[in-house]
Protein backbone atom coordinates (compact mmCIF):
# COMPACT_ATOMS: atom_id res chain seq x y z
CA UNK A 1 0.00 0.00 0.00
CA UNK A 2 1.51 3.49 -1.25
CA UNK A 3 1.53 5.73 1.63
CA UNK A 4 0.28 9.33 1.15
CA UNK A 5 2.20 12.27 2.17
CA UNK A 6 0.85 15.26 4.02
CA UNK A 7 1.56 17.92 0.86
CA UNK A 8 -0.38 15.79 -1.48
CA UNK A 9 -3.35 15.50 1.15
CA UNK A 10 -3.33 19.64 1.58
CA UNK A 11 -5.72 19.58 -1.55
CA UNK A 12 -8.45 17.80 0.96
CA UNK A 13 -7.93 20.12 3.86
CA UNK A 14 -9.51 24.24 4.72
CA UNK A 15 -5.25 24.37 4.47
CA UNK A 16 -5.06 24.40 0.63
CA UNK A 17 -6.10 27.64 -0.17
CA UNK A 18 -2.67 30.05 -0.11
CA UNK A 19 -1.49 30.98 2.51
CA UNK A 20 -2.64 34.56 3.59
CA UNK A 21 -1.80 36.51 7.31
CA UNK A 22 -4.86 35.38 8.83
CA UNK A 23 -4.69 31.83 7.28
CA UNK A 24 -1.37 30.16 7.27
CA UNK A 25 -0.98 27.41 5.10
CA UNK A 26 0.13 23.87 7.06
CA UNK A 27 3.85 24.09 6.29
CA UNK A 28 3.66 27.35 8.36
CA UNK A 29 2.10 26.40 10.97
CA UNK A 30 3.03 22.65 11.55
CA UNK A 31 6.12 23.70 12.54
CA UNK A 32 5.32 24.94 15.95
CA UNK A 33 2.82 22.16 16.47
CA UNK A 34 2.56 18.38 16.76
CA UNK A 35 2.18 16.67 13.62
CA UNK A 36 0.01 13.54 14.56
CA UNK A 37 -0.34 12.42 10.56
CA UNK A 38 -3.44 12.40 8.90
CA UNK A 39 -4.45 9.14 10.35
CA UNK A 40 -4.54 10.73 13.96
CA UNK A 41 -6.50 13.65 13.03
CA UNK A 42 -8.91 11.30 11.31
CA UNK A 43 -9.30 9.39 14.36
CA UNK A 44 -9.41 13.23 16.34
CA UNK A 45 -12.01 14.26 14.07
CA UNK A 46 -14.19 10.70 14.51
CA UNK A 47 -14.09 11.14 18.44
CA UNK A 48 -15.00 14.81 18.05
CA UNK A 49 -17.99 13.81 15.54
CA UNK A 50 -18.84 10.94 18.19
CA UNK A 51 -19.00 13.31 21.16
CA UNK A 52 -20.89 15.82 19.57
CA UNK A 53 -23.94 13.49 18.27
CA UNK A 54 -23.93 11.83 21.80
CA UNK A 55 -24.05 15.67 23.45
CA UNK A 56 -26.65 16.36 20.66
CA UNK A 57 -28.67 13.41 20.48
CA UNK A 58 -29.04 13.17 24.16
CA UNK A 59 -30.52 16.46 24.33
CA UNK A 60 -33.04 15.44 21.44
CA UNK A 61 -33.88 12.28 23.14
CA UNK A 62 -34.52 14.12 26.50
CA UNK A 63 -36.94 16.83 25.39
CA UNK A 64 -38.95 13.88 22.89
CA UNK A 65 -39.34 11.78 25.95
CA UNK A 66 -39.92 14.11 29.05
CA UNK A 67 -43.12 14.61 27.92
CA UNK A 68 -43.85 10.83 27.54
CA UNK A 69 -42.67 9.92 30.86
CA UNK A 70 -44.35 13.22 32.94
CA UNK A 71 -47.74 12.20 30.67
CA UNK A 72 -47.05 8.41 32.36
CA UNK A 73 -47.40 9.41 36.27
CA UNK A 74 -45.57 10.65 38.92
CA UNK A 75 -43.55 7.40 39.77
CA UNK A 76 -42.53 6.99 36.00
CA UNK A 77 -41.44 10.59 36.38
CA UNK A 78 -39.71 10.54 38.97
CA UNK A 79 -37.07 7.27 37.72
CA UNK A 80 -36.65 9.34 34.29
CA UNK A 81 -35.96 12.73 36.33
CA UNK A 82 -33.01 10.30 38.15
CA UNK A 83 -32.10 9.43 34.90
CA UNK A 84 -31.55 12.78 33.77
CA UNK A 85 -29.45 13.78 37.06
CA UNK A 86 -26.69 11.21 35.90
CA UNK A 87 -26.92 11.74 32.38
CA UNK A 88 -26.12 15.26 33.73
CA UNK A 89 -23.35 14.13 36.01
CA UNK A 90 -21.83 11.06 34.02
CA UNK A 91 -22.80 11.36 30.11
CA UNK A 92 -22.66 14.11 29.60
CA UNK A 93 -19.50 14.94 31.23
CA UNK A 94 -17.93 12.06 29.29
CA UNK A 95 -19.05 13.75 25.71
CA UNK A 96 -17.85 16.92 27.26
CA UNK A 97 -14.53 15.56 27.77
CA UNK A 98 -14.16 14.07 24.29
CA UNK A 99 -15.50 17.27 22.33
CA UNK A 100 -12.68 19.20 24.55
CA UNK A 101 -9.89 16.92 24.40
CA UNK A 102 -10.41 15.82 20.55
CA UNK A 103 -11.21 19.65 20.13
CA UNK A 104 -7.96 20.55 21.57
CA UNK A 105 -6.13 17.80 19.71
CA UNK A 106 -7.59 18.95 16.19
CA UNK A 107 -6.28 22.85 16.99
CA UNK A 108 -2.78 21.79 17.67
CA UNK A 109 -2.70 19.37 14.34
CA UNK A 110 -4.22 21.78 12.16
CA UNK A 111 -4.06 24.95 10.63
CA UNK A 112 -5.92 26.34 13.47
CA UNK A 113 -5.45 28.28 16.31
CA UNK A 114 -7.01 28.77 19.72
CA UNK A 115 -8.40 32.38 19.11
CA UNK A 116 -9.98 31.39 15.78
CA UNK A 117 -13.95 32.36 16.09
CA UNK A 118 -15.15 29.00 15.82
CA UNK A 119 -12.27 27.24 18.30
CA UNK A 120 -13.77 29.64 20.67
CA UNK A 121 -17.38 29.21 19.95
CA UNK A 122 -16.72 25.71 20.63
CA UNK A 123 -15.09 25.36 23.63
CA UNK A 124 -17.20 28.16 25.18
CA UNK A 125 -20.08 26.09 24.15
CA UNK A 126 -18.62 23.21 25.68
CA UNK A 127 -17.87 24.85 29.07
CA UNK A 128 -20.99 26.15 28.93
CA UNK A 129 -22.67 22.85 28.53
CA UNK A 130 -20.60 21.93 31.36
CA UNK A 131 -21.55 24.27 33.43
CA UNK A 132 -25.82 24.13 32.71
CA UNK A 133 -25.42 20.27 33.32
CA UNK A 134 -24.04 20.56 37.07
CA UNK A 135 -25.63 23.94 37.67
CA UNK A 136 -29.06 24.01 36.10
CA UNK A 137 -30.13 20.65 34.21
CA UNK A 138 -29.28 17.78 37.71
CA UNK A 139 -30.92 20.71 40.50
CA UNK A 140 -33.62 20.94 38.25
CA UNK A 141 -34.22 17.32 37.48
CA UNK A 142 -33.71 16.80 41.77
CA UNK A 143 -36.52 19.69 41.75
CA UNK A 144 -38.75 17.33 39.45
CA UNK A 145 -37.90 14.35 42.17
CA UNK A 146 -39.27 16.51 44.48
CA UNK A 147 -42.26 17.80 43.13
CA UNK A 148 -43.27 13.97 41.50
CA UNK A 149 -42.42 12.69 44.92
CA UNK A 150 -45.03 15.01 46.52
CA UNK A 151 -47.65 14.61 44.47
CA UNK A 152 -47.66 18.04 43.30
CA UNK A 153 -48.51 18.39 39.24
CA UNK A 154 -48.06 22.31 39.68
CA UNK A 155 -44.97 22.15 40.65
CA UNK A 156 -43.99 19.29 38.20
CA UNK A 157 -45.29 21.18 35.36
CA UNK A 158 -43.17 24.44 36.39
CA UNK A 159 -40.21 22.10 36.75
CA UNK A 160 -40.94 20.37 33.11
CA UNK A 161 -41.27 24.19 31.58
CA UNK A 162 -37.70 25.43 33.67
CA UNK A 163 -36.15 22.05 31.97
CA UNK A 164 -37.24 22.22 28.65
CA UNK A 165 -36.39 25.69 28.18
CA UNK A 166 -33.30 25.50 29.48
CA UNK A 167 -32.50 22.02 27.09
CA UNK A 168 -33.66 24.34 24.36
CA UNK A 169 -30.86 26.79 25.06
CA UNK A 170 -28.38 24.49 25.29
CA UNK A 171 -29.58 22.52 22.05
CA UNK A 172 -29.60 25.43 20.51
CA UNK A 173 -25.72 26.62 21.75
CA UNK A 174 -25.16 23.12 20.49
CA UNK A 175 -26.01 23.58 16.95
CA UNK A 176 -24.73 26.87 16.69
CA UNK A 177 -21.27 25.52 17.45
CA UNK A 178 -22.05 22.23 15.11
CA UNK A 179 -22.49 25.37 12.47
CA UNK A 180 -19.59 27.55 13.66
CA UNK A 181 -16.99 24.00 12.97
CA UNK A 182 -18.49 23.65 10.06
CA UNK A 183 -18.58 26.96 8.16
CA UNK A 184 -15.17 27.74 10.43
CA UNK A 185 -16.50 31.11 11.24
CA UNK A 186 -13.99 33.64 11.83
CA UNK A 187 -11.48 32.26 9.16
Amino acid sequence: MERTSLPSLRKYSCASAAPTERSPGVAEVRHNRFDYGPAMRSLLLTLHIIGVSAWLGGNLTQMMVLPLFEASGHDVAMVWHRASTDMAKIYYSIAGGLIMSTGIGLVLDGPWKFSDAFVSIGFTVVIIGGVMGVKFFAPTSRAAIDAHSQRDPGAAAKVRQRFTLGAVIDTTLVIFAIYAMVAKLGV
